[in-house]
């Protein structure tokens, strides 16, 4: 569950915060793991649009084919 209640975030995109998702977890190349298992830490950045602003706030500023999604990947950075 993921809980995003702030009053001023970095809008990279026009009513869109700019999100990033640390993640660490235990990683094995082999199927049944031993003593090979290591520790990854990976970031995913996403633009994220906040729960009470409507879509047509978002589609004043910003130009989408249909509705504007609710989450957008972005490269890593």
């Amino acid at each position: 569950m993921f809980e995003a209640r702030v009053k001023n975030f970095t809008q990279l995109l026009p009513n869109y915060m700019h999100v990033r998702f640390a993640d660490t977890m235990l990683v094995s190349p082999s199927s049944a793991p031993r003593d090979d298992v290591f520790e990854r830490k990976d970031n995913y950045y996403v633009y994220l649009k906040p729960f009470d602003v409507s879509d047509e706030t978002v589609a004043k500023r910003m130009k989408f084919a249909g509705k504007p999604p609710v989450w957008m990947p972005m490269p890593p950075h």
